[in-house]
């Protein structure tokens, strides 16, 4: 473990602990003003921690490690458009102005979006071009993929409004899981964690948000899910970058 390892780990574990308390307190009104104090911290844990991979993940791809330049450079793209993303999303929150509040918000989700997108798209070139997946596998993993991804839409409560959005993010993390499943066929795991972790997270996050029928489980454990997939997915590309 390097001391990059060491940073990102504790920092994690802070938000995990401020995000999940403030998700605690935020329907109990004789915790609001703990409940305040604890947002103003949450809404820039998020960012952070995307930004803190982006900069680790570069330090270890061309100063300090030895991957291949093609992941150092796509993780170091993705997590800061993860990070931008997070910036316009959680600064949405704190506008009062309903237009510029939308206006941020959707910024937000395109960033997120090409983001996954990007993470998608990349791993399955690498896996193809560098681990020895086949087309035939390609095809394989993206039928499984938007299986997957029509399931979990199935799960969501959509309205007329939210339809053309849930489309494009679904098309989104259904590229990204197939980037996952064939880098699981081509043998190369930690990969293969990372885009079908995602894909999952993002599905959580959904259920949370929008699920006609979340399990029990989920409605009290959701939050600690989401977060422990993000920044244990994160933490893999770090530790990719150092081997």
């Amino acid at each position: 473990m390097t001391i990059f390892h060491f940073i990102y780990v504790i920092t994690a574990i802070f938000s995990v602990y401020i995000q999940t308390k403030s998700y605690a307190y935020s329907d109990r009104p004789e915790k609001a003003e703990e409940y305040a104090g604890l947002l103003k911290i949450r809404r820039v844990m998020s960012p952070l921690i995307a930004g803190m991979a982006a900069v680790f993940v570069a330090l270890g791809a061309f100063v300090f490690g030895s991957p291949p330049r093609f992941l150092g450079i796509l993780f170091t793209v993705v997590w800061a458009f993860a990070s931008w993303g997070d910036i316009f999303i959680e600064g949405s929150y704190s506008i009062e102005d309903e237009a510029i509040k939308g206006r941020y918000y959707l910024i937000g989700m395109a960033l997120f979006i090409l983001f996954t997108l990007g993470l998608g798209v990349g791993l399955s070139i690498y896996a193809v071009g560098q681990s020895g997946a086949t087309y035939l596998h390609l095809g394989i993993s993206l039928v499984i993929s938007i299986l997957l991804g029509v399931a979990a839409y199935r799960t969501l409560e959509v309205t007329a409004e939210t339809r053309a959005i849930m489309l494009v993010y679904v098309v989104s993390v259904v590229t990204l899981l197939c980037g996952g499943i064939l880098s699981a066929v081509s043998g190369n795991l930690p990969l293969a964690y990372i885009g079908i972790g995602y894909f999952f997270s993002d599905w959580f996050v959904g259920l949370r948000d929008f699920g006609k029928n979340v399990p029990k489980f989920l409605q009290s454990h959701v939050l600690v899910v989401i977060l422990m997939l993000y920044y244990t997915i994160m933490l893999t590309s770090i530790d990719l970058m150092f081997r």
